[in-house]
């Protein structure tokens, strides 16, 4: 038992080589512990491992192994950026110790959006690598919560967090804050992009290495206006 789950905890921290093909740490998580939803939303299917999302993960590894800055995607609609970013996220806070995530957009629906598949993936995947949610809103956190005599103490495990943010309003919100990974999220419908980059940028930085990364993704909208900003990042 433990011999079989020690070594998947290993594939899923330093990836896994079969048939010559590297599979990042995340990319085996996802396969093989991330659940999706199923076309009628009622049903639970493991992913089907594929060349697009088999490049996405192995681009985001070269760039966390070699402290780039990050990777941005001009996508069409369905591509599944959304649960590559979600893996990310279940992923950091199974396996990185305080692990700090930050999802970012232009309107609060793509908020809820995020949400509802994050918590939905929390609260499906394998009973194995199931992790605890001591709150939800507006920062995600994970840890189990317990009582010693009247008074109360939180303990967090891993002490792994997920932040949400709406920043259409003010793009500087999270201005010196450091997240191991920060999406931007239907980055295609989201003005103020840019600035939201240029001020998160320098807190994810420790000197001129990036310890923290971008995930920045979209579909086009307006390219005159509501994609003009990401047209310009990009």
């Amino acid at each position: 038992y433990w011999d079989f789950w020690n070594e998947q905890i290993n594939r899923c921290v330093n990836g896994y080589t079969t048939g010559g093909i590297f599979i990042p740490g995340p990319y085996y998580y996802g396969l093989n512990f991330y659940t999706l939803q199923g076309l009628s939303n009622k049903s639970l299917m493991y992913p089907i491992i594929n060349d697009l999302d088999l490049e996405s993960f192995q681009i985001l590894d070269h760039v966390k192994q070699n402290n780039l800055p990050g990777v941005i995607f001009p996508k069409a609609r369905r591509k599944g950026l959304t649960e590559i970013a979600c893996i990310m996220d279940l992923h950091g806070m199974s396996f990185i110790p305080a692990f700090r995530g930050a999802v970012v957009t232009g309107h609060n629906s793509y908020i809820e959006v995020y949400q509802n598949k994050l918590f939905n993936a929390m609260n499906n995947v394998n009973p194995h690598m199931h992790i605890n949610k001591l709150r939800k809103n507006p920062i995600l956190e994970t840890g189990v919560e317990a009582r010693k005599s009247k008074e109360r103490f939180k303990k967090f495990g891993f002490g792994g967090s997920v932040r949400f943010e709406t920043m259409s309003d003010n793009p500087n919100k999270l201005e010196g804050e450091y997240f191991n990974i920060a999406h931007i999220e239907e980055a295609g419908n989201f003005p103020n992009v840019g600035e939201v980059f240029t001020s998160m940028e320098p807190a994810m930085k420790w000197g001129a290495l990036y310890k923290g990364f971008f995930m920045i993704y979209g579909t086009g909208d307006n390219i005159l206006s509501t994609s003009k900003g990401f047209k310009e990042l990009w």
